[in-house]
């Protein structure tokens, strides 16, 4: 699905990411673990492209994209819920979707949108009873699952999450990561980056530990969890939570 070799980004004299190579498989939640500063923020957006590399390649589906711009790569299938919960605030929870649906999708008929986002409500309920509500007013656990819907509704063949479980109360993330379950069951390939190793370990097939824009560690969920208790790998990367 997605293949990055030797990939470097500098935001001035600072490297922020120097020189990761990983391959990302098709239907397989990948996790992007490290602390703050490691680069995983970085990452997502070069790959998306909001940052620009100065060095590397990232290829799509055998495609390079690394010089195609943003909306581009939407429309080649790459969805990006970034950290935050970046909405519309001002606008209501469903113009907030229509702009995930149309961001893609400029030239469908709007009755196609209207159908996309009853699909929505349908699966989160919440959304449809608040619809003619300002995102800006929602609970951050309510914001989170709008954005990732106005994502899906750019129908992403590979999704990208920024630290999706931050700010949420655990029965919120419980719900996020049983979203991500069903996406991933239904053939959508995700990358998500989190703080909490031990979160994104629950799911994730494969994982990449970052340390200051570097690739240290990676392997499947079975070896990263066996290097919860080692000494191997701090528990400032794992945090306290079961896997």
């Amino acid at each position: 699905m997605l293949e990055i070799k030797n990939l470097q980004v500098n935001y001035g004299p600072i490297n922020a990411l120097k020189e990761v190579t990983m391959t990302i498989e098709k239907n397989k939640i990948n996790a992007i673990i490290g602390v703050n500063g490691a680069g995983k923020s970085t990452l997502l957006n070069t790959i998306s492209g909001l940052v620009d590399p100065d060095q590397g390649e990232i290829s799509y589906k055998g495609r390079q994209i690394q010089n195609i711009p943003v909306e581009k790569r939407v429309k080649l299938g790459i969805g990006h819920v970034m950290e935050g919960r970046r909405l519309f605030k001002d606008q209501s929870v469903h113009d907030n979707l229509l702009i995930g649906f149309y961001f893609r999708n400029p030239k469908e008929k709007r009755r196609n949108a209207l159908l996309k986002i009853n699909e929505i409500y349908k699966q989160f309920p919440i959304l449809g009873n608040k619809q003619n509500q300002m995102a800006g007013t929602l609970s951050g656990g309510q914001q989170q699952i709008l954005i990732i819907s106005a994502a899906l509704l750019s129908e992403p063949d590979l999704l990208l999450l920024d630290e999706p479980s931050l700010g949420l109360a655990p029965i919120i993330i419980d719900e996020v990561y049983q979203l991500l379950e069903e996406l991933k069951s239904k053939g959508m390939t995700i990358i998500i980056s989190e703080q909490m190793a031990a979160l994104a370990l629950r799911i994730s097939d494969v994982g990449y530990i970052l340390e200051r824009g570097q690739v240290v560690k990676k392997g499947d969920r079975s070896y990263l969890k066996s290097l919860l208790d080692s000494d191997g790998l701090s528990s400032v990367y794992l945090g306290k939570a079961k896997v």
